[in-house]
């Protein structure tokens, strides 16, 4: 259950997210009080509003498979809605408003240039594109929104829909991961469907024990594979941030709430604590989460004292099935729970993510090399060379998204789970760009 951590972007991208999120139904809203339910041919599908990302064919697909029609307003054409042709259904909003949504496409290509390959963007680019977005929002009175950036802002570990951002996932016996274009590539065991990919585009994944989750870019959650436990059945609403456990699941929804859904036999590991989270990880009978304020709040199965967080501030958090590791905002690593294999003496130096196994972890450096420690069974801390941008572990076997686009795995083989699918992974577009809708 890895996440990849760059605290700047990631504010940023959740800004804008919620921006674009709450600007759509606003502008859709106005144009169906003028044109009906012509609303769409008048105003969506015409060509001259049309990016080149987004051609006409593609979003006449979307209508008839029933997306919901404001959705179909990409980011980049709110500008040119509210400012353009249909000015004057937007008598409220002043022209000054009008160059913010200009700045935050300008400012928003400078954070693409930042992807997987180049790391994190600047604070004040981050702090530019949210204080726009908050503009914005106030002025068109979507001050719920506006307010829900503005709690972002104050929140110290920058953590917010970091899960968010994994593209991929290392289960039971099999494994996942998020090619550039949004769909899911699966491949291992598939005993119970659980590399039977579905259909659409997604913006995160996670795998678990014979099941996966994915994040639409909706917001919505998709689980497939093994149910006996109801670990499948997601919750409705919109989520931020996934997490695929042994037996259970957990979603983050976007006003920071935690949701838990399949087996909570014995310890309780879905009776979610109240409050507002900004990270989440589900291990076997166990969880943890990060809350606003950075510290870490663990419920469920403690018998190992895995569920005994430490003190202070993090990023980050990985349940096992009997340890659990967190990245601290200094970029240093803590492990706690069962040390047997020495799964919980961490590395020294500086990481920017984590994730933990059955009796091993890997992390990945600030210079885009992995660390493994803990058992050694079948060879899977015995960690490749290069540079990379993102880790998942499974129970046995671990997979890591190399900075040339390749995707590259080692440990246990059972099932064919480390044989990747051969696919650049980062070719085209960054997954923030796409995300983005540019």
């Amino acid at each position: 259950m890895a996440d990849y951590q760059y605290p700047n972007r990631i504010r940023a991208y959740t800004a804008f997210l919620i921006y674009r999120d709450a600007m759509r139904p606003y502008i859709a809203a106005a144009l169906e009080t003028e044109f009906g339910e012509d609303w769409i041919h008048e105003t969506i599908l015409p060509s001259f509003i049309l990016d080149p990302m987004n051609s006409y064919d593609e979003r006449i697909y979307e209508l008839d498979r029933g997306t919901d029609p404001h959705l179909l307003i990409e980011s980049s054409e709110i500008p040119l809605l509210i400012g353009g042709k249909y000015r004057t259904l937007f008598p409220h909003v002043r022209d000054e408003a009008i160059g913010w949504m200009l700045d935050v496409r300008e400012f928003s290509d400078v954070l693409f240039e930042y992807d997987y390959r180049q790391g994190d963007c600047g604070p004040e680019t981050a702090d530019m594109i949210a204080s726009r977005c908050i503009l914005i929002l106030d002025e068109c009175g979507l001050f719920d929104a506006a307010e829900g950036i503005r709690q972002l802002s104050k929140t110290t570990s920058g953590a917010l829909g970091v899960q968010r951002a994994s593209r991929l996932g290392a289960g039971s016996s099999h494994s996942v991961a998020l090619r550039n274009d949004g769909t899911i590539a699966c491949w291992g065991n598939n005993r119970y469907g659980q590399c039977d990919a579905p259909l659409g585009r997604f913006t995160a994944v996670s795998a678990g024990g014979g099941y996966n989750i994915g994040l639409r870019d909706d917001g919505s959650i998709t689980c497939w594979g093994f149910n006996k436990w109801g670990q499948c059945n997601a919750p409705d609403g919109k989520f931020i941030a996934i997490s695929a456990g042994s037996k259970h699941s957990i979603g983050l929804r976007s006003d920071g709430t935690i949701e838990c859904w399949g087996d909570n036999r014995y310890y309780g590991q879905c009776d979610a604590p109240l409050g507002q989270f900004t990270a989440i990880s589900a291990g076997d009978m166990y969880s943890i989460a990060i809350r606003s304020d950075g510290t870490i709040a663990c419920w469920g199965n403690n018998r190992y004292s895995q569920g005994n967080a430490p003190l202070g501030q993090f990023v980050a958090v990985s349940a096992a099935g009997i340890h659990s590791i967190g990245l601290r905002n200094d970029g240093s690593i803590v492990c706690w729970g069962d040390d047997r294999y020495d799964q919980c003496d961490a590395p020294l130096g500086k990481f920017i993510a984590i994730s933990a196994g059955a009796m091993h972890n890997i992390a990945l450096r600030n210079d885009g090399a992995i660390v493994c420690w803990g058992d050694n069974d079948s060879g899977k801390c015995n960690v490749p060379s290069g540079q990379f941008v993102a880790i998942s572990t499974g129970f046995h076997h671990n997979i890591a998204l190399r900075n040339d686009g390749a995707i590259v795995c080692w440990g246990d083989n059972d099932y064919g789970k480390c044989e990747a699918p051969r696919y650049n992974f980062l070719q085209e577009r960054s997954f923030f760009s796409r995300i983005f809708g540019r």
